[in-house]
């Protein structure tokens, strides 16, 4: 992956965090929910990016956790 689009990953990944924090904050459910779950994704992949495990396993099981609270 170019570092352009690694820089483009990860950047966008922290707005996505940032936007969920805010939509947690003002109560909009289920928006913030929906954000963390695609902040986590967008953290994931730059853990596989950067070929770092504790961040794409962390990620991915937040990720997981998000999906079934979705459906539980």
């Amino acid at each position: 992956m170019t570092n352009k689009l690694e820089w483009i990953l990860k950047w966008s990944a922290n707005i996505v965090v940032i936007a969920a924090a805010i939509a947690t904050s003002f109560d909009f459910v289920p928006l913030n929910k929906y954000l963390f779950l695609l902040g986590s994704i967008f953290w994931m992949l730059v853990g596989f990016v950067w070929r770092q495990p504790s961040l794409w396993s962390m990620n991915l099981l937040i990720s997981l956790i998000y999906i079934l609270g979705f459906f539980l």
